[in-house]
C-alpha cells in the first residue's frame, strides 16, 4: 500500500448486507467475501490514468517481466523506436489485468446510520447492518479510508517492473463521499474471490433494518447464540424518522 494510506480513527465499522444464504454463512462461518474491482457496481470505480516515464530500460524490463517469445518481445521493443503508442496500450492492459487478477476488496462504512445505504445495501431496509471494532482483528479488517476526488487518479509507471496500486483501490469519485468507506484490500489467487476468516470477538453488534422479517430476526440470533466466538454481540433496530433520519436502538 502506499505511504499516503489514510486508517480510521473510528472504533466501529459497519458492513451492510441484505439477509440472504451468503449473509447467514458470512454469520455461521465469521468469514467476509472479498471481490476483485472487476465486480464492483461501481464502473468509475478503480480506474486511473496513466502516466509513463519509462526510458528504453524500462520498456525492456516490462516485456521481459512478461509471458512472451524472444521473437515477439524483439519485435515489440523494436516497434517502440517507431510508435510507442503499442507500449502504452500493452503496459495498461497488463496493469489492469493485474489488479483484477491480484487484488480482493471488502467494504465497510464509518456510519451505520445512512438512509440511502440501508436502502441500497440492506435490501430496502430488510437487511441488517454487522458492527465490527476492527482493531481487534486489525490485520484482518485493516481499516483503510476511501479517499473522494473530483478525478480518478493517476499512476504513474517509470520502468521498474513495480505497480502501485494503493490510490487506486482506496480512490472513488465525490459523489460517492456518503459512504464514507472503509477498506479491506487482499492478494488473490488469480482473480478468484476469495472468503477469508475474521476473529468472531470483532463483531460487536448486529442492527436489524427497520423492515427485516421475524423469521429472519429469530435466525440470526439462534446463529450467534449457538456460536462460541459470539458472546459478546448485541442487538439492535433500525428505523426512519419524520425528517428521514435513522434512530438506532439497543435491543435489552
Amino acid at each position: 500500500m502506499s505511504e499516503n494510506v489514510i486508517k480510521t480513527s473510528e472504533k466501529l465499522i459497519f458492513k451492510y448486507l441484505p439477509i440472504n444464504v451468503y449473509t447467514l454463512q458470512t454469520i455461521v462461518n465469521n468469514e467476509l467475501h472479498f471481490t476483485s474491482p472487476q465486480d464492483f457496481n461501481d464502473p468509475r470505480d478503480s480506474k486511473f490514468k496513466l502516466k509513463v516515464s519509462a526510458e528504453i530500460d524500462g520498456v525492456i524490463n516490462f516485456y521481459n517481466s512478461l509471458n512472451l517469445s524472444s521473437e515477439e518481445k524483439a519485435k515489440k521493443i523494436s516497434r517502440y523506436y517507431l510508435d510507442n503508442k503499442e507500449f502504452f496500450n500493452d503496459i495498461e492492459t497488463e496493469f489492469n489485468t493485474r489488479l483484477k487478477k491480484e487484488t480482493g476488496v471488502t467494504c465497510f462504512s464509518e456510519r451505520n446510520d445512512n438512509a440511502l445505504m440501508w436502502s441500497h445495501y440492506a435490501d430496502k431496509h430488510t437487511g441488517i447492518c454487522l458492527m465490527f471494532e476492527w482493531e481487534k482483528h486489525a490485520s484482518f479488517f485493516m481499516g483503510y479510508k476511501v479517499q473522494y476526488k473530483n478525478t480518478i487518479p493517476e499512476v504513474y509507471y517509470s520502468g521498474n517492473g513495480l505497480f502501485e496500486t494503493g490510490n487506486i483501490i482506496l480512490t472513488k469519485l465525490a459523489h460517492w463521499s456518503y459512504e464514507q468507506e472503509v477498506r479491506s484490500v487482499i492478494k488473490l489467487d488469480n482473480g478468484t474471490n476469495h472468503l477469508a476468516a475474521f476473529d468472531p470477538k470483532a463483531l460487536k453488534g448486529i442492527i436489524y433494518g427497520e423492515r427485516a422479517s421475524k423469521v429472519d430476526k429469530k435466525t440470526i440470533r439462534k446463529i450467534i447464540n449457538m456460536h462460541p466466538g459470539y458472546e459478546n454481540v448485541e442487538f439492535f433496530t433500525q428505523s426512519v424518522n419524520e425528517s428521514n433520519g435513522i434512530i438506532i436502538k439497543k435491543i435489552t
